[in-house]
C-alpha cells in the first residue's frame, strides 16, 4: 500500500534503507545484509539516484516526492499482486505528481501487478485508471470503464461531481453534508431528483456494456422504455 502522507507513514526514527530492508527481512526471509542490498536496488528501481546515500537518510531529510518514492519501493519490495495507492499524490506538487504517475505506470507494466487508486482527483483517474467506481458515503454509485463513466455519467452524483469541475455546484447539493445514518441512498437527501423510493438503496442497474449505476431513476427509465417497446 502507498499511503497519502509519506512522511507520516514512514518511521521518523529509522533510516529509510532500514525501513525497506526490514520489510524484506520480515516478509521475504532475507538476511540483514542481503535485505539492505535489495533495499538499495529498490531505491534505484523507483528512480532515486545515489541510493546508498538516500538509504542512510531519515524521512525528515528527504523531500515529499522522495519520501513517496521510498513508500513505493517499500510497497513493491514484496512483489505484490495488487498495489493500493491511497491518495498517493495529494501532498505533492503538480510536477512531482506527474513523475509519480509515470513511475507507477512503468512499474505496473514491468511487474504486471494490479493497482487500486483511491482518490478525489478525477484528472488522476482519467490518466491512471482503466475502470472506475464512484463512491458516496461508502456506497457504490456507479461502476464502469473510466472513459464510459466520465463521458456518459448515469448517476446524479457522478453528474454533479463532473459539473463541479467546470462550474459552481447547485447549492441544493453543496450545502448538505454526507448523512451516514440514511438507510437508503446516501445521496438521496442532496439529490434534487430524489423521491420516495430512495428511502431504500437501489440495485446496480446496467446502463451499458460493463457500466452500471445505482439509481431508481434508471430503473424507472428502463421500465418506461420497455413499456414503449411493447
Amino acid at each position: 500500500m502507498i499511503f497519502q502522507q509519506p512522511r507520516s507513514a514512514l518511521n521518523p526514527t529509522m533510516r529509510v534503507g532500514n525501513q525497506i530492508s526490514r520489510v524484506l527481512v520480515l516478509n521475504q526471509g532475507l538476511g540483514r545484509g542481503e535485505a539492505m542490498e535489495e533495499a538499495m536496488a529498490m531505491l534505484g528501481h523507483v528512480g532515486i539516484s545515489g541510493a546508498r546515500r538516500v538509504a542512510r537518510a531519515y524521512p525528515h531529510q528527504l523531500s515529499g516526492g522522495m519520501c513517496q518514492r521510498v513508500m513505493i519501493a517499500m510497497a513493491l519490495a514484496c512483489r505484490p499482486r495488487v498495489l493500493i495507492a491511497d491518495e498517493a499524490t495529494t501532498a505533492l506538487d503538480v510536477t512531482v505528481q506527474a513523475q509519480i504517475f509515470d513511475l507507477i505506470r512503468d512499474l505496473v507494466a514491468e511487474t504486471r501487478c494490479g493497482v487500486v487508486v483511491i482518490t478525489h482527483d478525477l484528472a488522476a483517474v482519467s490518466e491512471m485508471c482503466d475502470s472506475m467506481a464512484v463512491l458516496y458515503g461508502g456506497q457504490v454509485m456507479e461502476v464502469g470503464t473510466t472513459v464510459d463513466v466520465l463521458e456518459n455519467p448515469s448517476h446524479p452524483y457522478t453528474g454533479f461531481l463532473l459539473d463541479s469541475i467546470e462550474r459552481e455546484v447547485d447549492p441544493r447539493v453543496e450545502e448538505r453534508g454526507v448523512n451516514f445514518a440514511l438507510a437508503g441512498c446516501r445521496f438521496g437527501h442532496r439529490c434534487p431528483h430524489a423521491y420516495e423510493a430512495c428511502a431504500a438503496f437501489p440495485p446496480m442497474i446496467p446502463v451499458g456494456r460493463g457500466h452500471t449505476a445505482s439509481c431508481f431513476l434508471l430503473q424507472d427509465e428502463s421500465s418506461h422504455a420497455v413499456a414503449r417497446t411493447d
